[in-house]
């Protein structure tokens, strides 16, 4: 089965990988944020956003360390509102 799924990535572009991988991590994205949003129904987007990012990079980074990347961006608000930056 492997090496099937292995032969059939082969035959794709990489255009077609880099589309392929895009969508999955949509995709991913979409559950996390589904997920989030069923335990915290009433959640702010800034901490969406901040859970969001803890739960794809929390095994690889240090919560101390998300947070710091977290602080240093701008959060675009999903209704089209003005900026807010999420100390």
């Amino acid at each position: 089965m492997l090496i099937k799924w292995h032969g059939m990535l082969d035959a794709l572009s990489p255009e077609e990988r880099v589309r392929m991988t895009c969508s999955m991590f949509d995709f991913a994205r979409e559950i996390v944020t589904a997920s989030i949003q069923n335990e915290v129904p009433d959640i702010s987007h800034g901490d969406l956003e901040r859970r969001i990012l803890h739960r794809f990079y929390g095994v690889d980074f240090k919560s101390e360390t998300l947070d710091k990347i977290f602080s240093n961006c701008r959060i675009e608000p999903s209704d089209g509102s003005a900026v807010v930056d999420v100390p």
